[in-house]
């Protein structure tokens, strides 16, 4: 029987995989924080709480589901949660969503080197799909341990990049500048921020289903991988406030452009505009890696032969796809489409919640 201590070094870990894996493209590049909260104004804030709250509830699920029920393949966390019909419908469903997740990673990648070099989003696109091909090759827990030693760097940057532009800001005309942002024309996730806070939560959840309860599964004990999987939540919702409120601040400037954090950046200094840029790419790795290992996963077993021939056969065919749409038109499909029907999902662990505790 494993040991049910609190093992610090599981926490650390697991919430640092979790931040380095959910700050992906949409997080890092900004977009996603506009597209879904702050293009809003203040009800952006609602959202993004009610997101937390929802996303804690999900992620500790997750990894206690996985370390208490020890899945053998992809699709039995849909079974467990939404029955066999409905949980292998899900399984396909979230197969090809978390693949068409990857393609956008892969264009957001182009789309930061063209903004902040100048060069081709060729480049980008090809160097990120090969790296994130190669480090699948290592397999998911190897995967955990760079990630969780990215994660807690990169959540630190962005919550002190948030901290300064926040400060350097003038708070004065905030008011006014925040009140204008609902009438302003914006590409939005929604119409509605309630309606965008469903379709956050249910790309989210697409997410991390097969991702946490393989964590889970071999976490050293049940209250490590909870306690990593809130606190990777709460860490990241910390950076995603301040990065939330730097953009309302100055959202003139950033308006319609593809990196708006490369444009925050650049406000402090040109120095901080090429770190955050190197974070930024570290961001769409860290996030597309996990995601061309779920999609792999589900057609072969990890490390073998076959495995390894179709996570390159996937990165490739993710490259060419990721040049067919600029990156925030193709985010803003692919995410709002798919985080609508993630949200049912979260419904059937609502209810399996309820089946358990009764």
């Amino acid at each position: 029987m494993r040991s049910e201590k609190l093992d610090i070094k599981t926490v650390i870990g697991i919430t640092g995989a979790y931040v380095a894996y959910m700050m992906g493209s949409g997080f890092s590049t900004g977009q996603e924080i506009l597209q879904y909260f702050a293009c809003y104004g203040i009800a952006g804030l609602f959202s993004i709480l009610l997101c937390m709250g929802l996303l804690i509830f999900a992620a500790v699920s997750f990894t206690r589901a996985g370390h208490r029920e020890r899945f053998q393949k992809p699709e039995d966390v849909y079974i467990y949660y939404c029955g066999k019909k409905l949980g292998k419908a899900y399984h396909y469903f979230t197969s090809v969503s978390i693949y068409l997740c990857f393609i956008v990673m892969v264009a957001a990648a182009g789309a930061a080197v063209e903004q902040h070099f100048g060069i081709s989003r060729i480049a980008g696109a090809i160097a990120v799909g090969v790296l994130a091909c190669a480090t699948v090759m290592l397999g998911l827990n190897n995967l955990v341990s760079i990630l969780g030693r990215i994660g807690p760097v990169m959540i630190v940057m962005v919550i002190l990049m948030g901290a300064i532009t926040i400060c350097r800001s003038d708070l004065g005309a905030a008011a006014g500048t925040i009140a204008k942002i609902p009438d302003m024309q914006l590409l939005r996730a929604s119409g509605s921020w309630v309606l965008a806070s469903i379709s956050y939560v249910g790309i989210s959840v697409v997410w991390l289903a097969s991702y946490l309860t393989s964590i889970g599964k071999s976490a050293s004990s049940i209250r490590s991988a909870s306690a990593g999987a809130a606190g990777g939540v709460i860490a990241f919702y910390i950076g995603m406030l301040l990065i939330y409120f730097a953009i309302m601040l100055y959202i003139d400037d950033l308006a319609g452009t593809q990196i708006p954090m490369l444009i925050l950046a650049g406000r402090i200094s040109p120095a901080m505009s090429g770190v955050f840029s190197a974070i930024i790419v570290t961001g769409i790795y860290t996030a597309s890696v996990p995601l061309l290992w779920q999609t792999a996963f589900r057609l072969a077993e990890e490390g073998s032969l076959r495995f390894k021939r179709i996570a390159v056969i996937l990165a490739a065919a993710g490259i060419a796809a990721s040049l067919l749409l600029p990156f925030n038109r193709l985010m803003n499909i692919v995410y709002v489409l798919i985080g609508y029907l993630g949200f049912l999902l979260l419904a059937c662990m609502v209810l399996k919640a309820a089946k358990i505790i009764k």
